[in-house]
């Protein structure tokens, strides 16, 4: 069997796949069909109430094409490892997969020992290059689309689903009080931090001021739905499609590339 990158695109392309039917489902489900702010009044007070509903099928559907995204570009990278360890041996190491580390080794001299056993085989020319794009490199390893992925990959992996989420500092008003009302608008309650759940108030307007909202002037809500990633929150939001879009493009455009000269037959697209 000749080593090539067919394998390779084979699973990148899939990824790609994968990826438009993510991209019309999240377009969907931030059009109402999944997420949605359903307006309640208050029968204590009369206020305005704009609570978050979210049908149960949308975070179900959402996470499996997550996963599938992930899956097929993370086996993308390992069956990389696997045709440039078919290099040297026509039967490699069984464990062999394209290493992927934050942190580095012992005295920061590349990853630890059990990362360079995974790619024993691979020619010392792609080792070193496999080395030199590791997340660790980076001014800040939490950002590197190898580092996403891997941990994308391994949530998908130990969790079937994704947590239900949509950030509210994502959440986008399109509104303006009525004139008269403007100088109460500090008494609106705008929850605009942290993941909204299903049932969450999202908006809070009193009852003197909404009673001088006119139809055109309701609150329109944009949901926008990201990866539940606790580790790396911190360094978001990590908004669900252009991430792994982003990802897939890092892995077609920058680091398949690199590996051309190691094959003869580099397979379509190249």
């Amino acid at each position: 069997m000749t080593p090539s990158l067919d394998g390779p695109l084979a699973k990148l392309n899939r990824a790609g796949e994968h990826l438009k039917a993510l991209y019309q489902t999240v377009r969907r489900l931030q059009d109402g069909e999944g997420y949605a702010a359903v307006l309640e009044i208050d029968p204590e007070t009369g206020d305005h109430l704009w609570r978050m509903k979210v049908d149960p099928a949308a975070p179900m559907r959402l996470g499996v094409l997550v996963g599938d995204v992930a899956h097929n570009l993370r086996s993308c990278l390992d069956h990389l490892a696997w045709q440039l360890a078919l290099i040297t041996k026509p039967n490699p190491y069984d464990l062999t997969e394209f290493p992927i580390y934050r942190d580095a080794g012992p005295g920061g001299n590349c990853y630890e020992p059990r990362g360079r056993e995974k790619i024993r085989d691979v020619p010392e020319e792609a080792e070193k290059l496999i080395e030199s794009i590791q997340p660790y490199h980076r001014a800040n390893p939490f950002e590197s689309p190898l580092w996403i992925l891997h941990h994308v990959n391994i949530r998908d992996k130990h969790r079937l689903l994704f947590k239900t989420f949509a950030k509210r500092g994502g959440l986008i008003l399109h509104w303006d009080s009525a004139p008269q009302a403007r100088s109460d608008i500090g008494h609106i309650t705008i929850n605009g931090t942290g993941a909204a759940d299903d049932g969450d108030v999202l908006l809070r307007v009193p009852s003197h001021i909404a009673s001088h909202l006119e139809e055109e002037r309701k609150p329109d809500f944009l949901f926008q739905v990201t990866l539940d990633l606790p580790q790396i929150d911190r360094f978001g939001p990590w908004y669900i499609y252009p991430t792994l879009q982003r990802i897939h493009d890092f892995i077609r455009d920058d680091l398949l590339p690199k590996f051309q000269r190691f094959f003869t037959t580099l397979g379509p697209g190249f």
